[in-house]
């Protein structure tokens, strides 16, 4: 840990008062002690499994503490007390007793700290985060999918998460990594992939509803933060600094020294696209650009594939109406919605005869058994032989070159591979 990070941490660590309810909290515990028989703290400690210091618990049970407690200790605590008093014959009270009582009032000690905490500074919060209505900080399980960036669900998939085993595992495993430090971790992929969905998912999967999570409004707003450093996290454990969809811009605020004082408190997870990611780290070098790619290098990066796999498509079917799983999701969310494919194909062939016989040609090589996609020189060999089908008039080589490269089959011929070719029935194409 470097010197300048050490003295930040020291600066943090003026005394002040502790708020009024971290001191209820802390007096409750003690009665439980109490009650308990009166244990010694180091036989408490030899009964909990993280073995806390002595020193630990001693600040706990005093109120010599600033932030809420972790839940993990406040719980073995309680089962350490309640084991002591069993061993010595003695009943408890269920309120003093019971493990879900304790932990419906740590959550109500970590919504006070936060809204306290953001009552002392609201307007500098709301400048520099995303807060809830009542202005404290968001916590996980106050945020939706849509919330965090997610888009919608591609068409004719459900609402429920396509498991990318491989990216799912690291990911995964790279949030659940202990601290501090606390992981930097950034997922990257194509445009389309599913990287700001799978992230999300795998924030749900590692971290507890209750925990918070700081929305920064860009890039500048992350290195503000130090000013309000008491006001961010109240929780006794780590908090979520959220960077969807990062930038240059962005990536230029986030110095080592930041990234270094972030990961004393929080894990700092983002998502960025392959193209902008490589564009940064390959870009011409700036005092500004060297920031953005310094803060890229020392990421954790997992990559997310645009391509589904075997395995990936197998369960992904159960996702999808009638079965019809998309190459990817790219393509997929591209694609027209089926009512407005249908509406372009039946009015392209007075507006666009060469778009419409090219529909029609990629579809009857479907019908035919081809699997993957059509190639341009195909197309041109069977769009003369379609137009003559639908009775439209022969077209210039100049005119074939056109609608081979024109927007309309980019549009519909494209969106009809992920959508159209595979659900016939539904659109009635002939």
């Amino acid at each position: 840990m470097s010197s300048a990070f050490v003295c930040q941490r020291r600066s943090m660590a003026t005394p002040q008062a502790t708020p009024e309810p971290l001191l209820r909290f802390c007096d409750s515990l003690r009665e439980l002690k109490l009650a308990s028989g009166t244990p010694s703290l180091g036989d408490l400690s030899r009964r909990m499994p993280g073995r806390p210091s002595v020193s630990t618990l001693s600040q706990l049970l005093a109120g010599k503490i600033r932030r809420a407690p972790r839940w993990e200790l406040v719980r073995d605590l309680v089962d350490a007390c309640r084991e002591h008093a069993q061993a010595n014959g003695i009943t408890l009270p269920h309120d003093l007793s019971s493990s879900e009582t304790w932990r419906r009032r740590h959550g109500d000690l970590v919504r006070a700290l936060d809204s306290a905490a953001a009552q002392r500074s609201p307007d500098n919060l709301a400048r520099l985060l995303r807060l809830a209505p009542d202005n404290r900080l968001l916590h996980l399980g106050d945020l939706t999918d849509s919330d965090l960036g997610v888009s919608e669900p591609i068409p004719g998939a459900g609402a429920g998460y396509i498991a990318r085993a491989d990216f799912d595992e690291e990911m995964r495993s790279m949030l659940s990594l202990g601290g501090p430090p606390y992981p930097y971790v950034i997922a990257y992929g194509e445009e389309g992939a599913g990287k700001t969905r799978s992230a999300v998912a795998a924030l749900r999967n590692e971290f507890p509803s209750e925990t918070t999570v700081l929305i920064p409004r860009g890039g500048a707003a992350v290195s503000e933060l130090r000013s309000l450093v008491d006001s961010l996290n109240q929780s006794g454990r780590p908090a979520v600094v959220w960077l969807d969809d990062l930038t240059a811009a962005d990536l230029e605020h986030l110095t080592l020294d930041l990234l270094e004082w972030l990961s004393g408190w929080a894990v700092t997870v983002g998502t960025i696209p392959a193209l902008r990611c490589g564009d940064i780290l390959g870009g011409t070098r700036s005092e500004a650009r060297a920031v953005a790619q310094a803060a890229l290098r020392r990421a954790c990066l997992v990559y997310l594939p645009l391509e589904l796999n075997d395995a990936e498509r197998a369960e992904a079917v159960w996702h999808f109406e009638g079965g019809t799983v998309p190459q990817n999701f790219a393509r997929a969310a591209d694609a027209p919605e089926p009512r407005e494919m249908l509406l372009r194909l039946n009015t392209a062939r007075s507006t666009n005869p060469i778009g419409f016989a090219l529909v029609h040609a990629a579809i009857n090589c479907q019908r035919a058994g081809l699997v993957r996609g059509v190639t341009r020189d195909e197309l041109r060999r069977l769009l003369p032989p379609h137009l003559t089908l639908l009775s439209t008039s022969p077209a210039t080589d100049a005119e074939i070159e056109w609608g081979l490269t024109e927007r309309f089959r980019m549009k519909v011929v494209v969106g009809l591979g992920s959508w159209v070719l595979c659900r016939q029935d539904l659109l009635g194409v002939n």
